[in-house]
């Protein structure tokens, strides 16, 4: 099963309105779960995880809820993206924060954390 052209599986991008979805808890993008515990991370994290996915993965649109693998990315690519990312931030991002976590929200959430 592919992505859908664009290549986002519904999510909006970064910084978009969220949908509300009483059926399914609302309060995320698409009306699908939340896939984070806990307070979310701040918009300059989750702007600095989405650039440099876009950079290194060559992907124009980037949602909150999209998968690193999903869009193509592989290891190669997601040391890339730690190496950089610990550049921007200064902070050390460990390659298992993104294997752990293949969504801009989550490694934004695992990013914040670290800088914390």
């Amino acid at each position: 099963m592919g992505a859908p052209e664009g290549g986002s599986y519904g999510s909006g991008p970064v910084g978009a309105p969220v949908v509300k979805d009483p059926a399914l808890g609302g309060g995320s993008r698409s009306g699908s779960s939340p896939l984070v515990a806990g307070p979310p991370p701040d918009a300059a994290c989750l702007d600095a995880v989405a650039d440099v996915w876009r950079d290194v993965l060559g992907v124009r649109e980037i949602g909150v809820d999209d998968d690193f693998f999903l869009l193509g990315g592989d290891s190669l690519q997601a040391a890339t993206v730690v190496a950089r990312l610990s550049a921007r931030l200064g902070v050390r991002v460990p390659l298992r924060t993104l294997l752990s976590g293949p969504t801009v929200a989550e490694m934004a959430a695992a990013v914040a954390e670290l800088d914390g």
